[in-house]
């Protein structure tokens, strides 16, 4: 089994740049069945500016390591891995999507552990080279586990604040079972670092609809490199794109090269 001890740390929700806009931290205790920290995913400082640069242009192993860096044995920064992890998952990593369903089923709550599923789904559909079926009824027992305690407990998505308005509840849901236009909507409506979880998980949940939104939220904060990727992977994608989004990709683009917007660390 591929987990790793996630260390005890305190949750933002939030790049490190952003920090300012973070919510009310939350407290997470560590995963089960994991090894301890270990040197392997010690990451040297001078080489982290160059792993951050190749994971937000669409490198999954960078951004996995990064995020066992800040999660387990670098600063100890429990809302970096995070953010890392879920870089990872966006960039098709099979090991970050198996340690996110086990961050989320550990966190608890009956949000987290709904998204921490739909992310066992997707495990079921890589290829046995990338998991093993051992892998993966590993990963369904440790979520069954978690579902007769940790799941039960009152808790909203990490990184959101809780909504009592029936119809936003479902919404919710919606959006971490894997619905992308319900999350893109959540997004659009949320402000900050509630606005930045809700655009990982649309992207995470793969509707090719959101590269282009995604890339437009990310330019107006000035998070340009990440931008450039969902641009990249939109001008790469196949669906049928609107000459209103092949416009609005070029003038995103254009933003992007000039560079006077855009943050030289996000």
């Amino acid at each position: 089994m591929i987990a790793r001890q996630l260390a005890t740390a305190v949750l933002t929700f939030v790049v490190g740049c952003e920090a300012s806009e973070s919510r009310q931290a939350k407290e997470l205790g560590p995963l089960e069945g994991a090894t301890t920290a270990s040197q392997p995913w010690v990451v040297p400082a001078e080489e982290v500016p160059h792993l951050r640069h190749k994971a937000l242009s669409g490198d999954p192993d960078s951004a996995f390591r990064l995020s066992m860096h800040f999660e387990v044995v670098g600063s100890g920064d429990g809302a970096l891995g995070f953010y890392w992890l879920n870089i990872a998952v966006e960039n098709g990593s099979a090991q970050a999507i198996q340690n996110l369903a086990l961050w989320l089923a550990d966190y608890g709550g009956f949000e987290a552990c709904s998204r921490a599923w739909q992310l066992v789904r997707r495990v079921a559909s890589r290829r046995e080279e990338e998991i093993s079926a051992e892998e993966r009824e590993s990963l369904e027992d440790l979520l069954r586990q978690a579902e007769r305690d940790r799941c039960k407990r009152a808790a909203p998505f990490p990184g959101t604040e809780a909504f009592n308005e029936p119809s936003t509840q479902q919404m919710r849901l919606q959006a971490l079972q894997g619905d992308s236009a319900k999350a893109r909507a959540l997004a659009s409506e949320a402000e900050g670092a509630e606005a930045d979880s809700w655009w990982h998980i649309a992207a995470q949940n793969g509707d090719e609809t959101v590269m282009i939104e995604y890339a437009d939220w990310l330019v107006k904060r000035g998070r340009c490199e990440r931008a450039r990727f969902w641009l990249q992977r939109f001008q790469e994608s196949k669906r049928d794109q609107s000459t209103s989004d092949r416009q609005r990709a070029r003038a995103l683009g254009g933003i992007i090269r000039e560079g006077s917007q855009c943050r030289s660390n996000e």
